[in-house]
């Protein structure tokens, strides 16, 4: 259900080196964040966000309704009808 392929580039700040810092940090705790072909590029003296990518893969239905199947079987009747409504 991975994508094949990740290509891309994000260049992200908020004017004050310190958050943006902080930002790269919370990022760099995520996997996926860095990916090969993933570039994130910390911008330090502007407030600016910039993203471009591109992802090849395939989403076939029944990997998505198996994923929601169990969710759905461990739910009570009162949540299921709160969602639906």
């Amino acid at each position: 259900m991975a994508p094949e392929k990740i290509d891309g580039k994000v260049v992200f700040g908020t004017g004050d080196p310190c958050t943006t810092g902080w930002g790269l940090g919370i990022v760099s705790m995520v996997p996926p964040a860095y990916t090969e072909g993933l570039r994130i590029c910390p911008e330090f003296e502007e407030k600016r966000f910039q993203a471009d990518g591109y992802v090849k893969g395939k989403a076939r239905l029944i990997y998505m309704v198996r994923l929601v199947i169990p969710g759905y079987q461990t739910m009570d009747r009162s949540s299921i009808r709160k969602v639906r409504k």
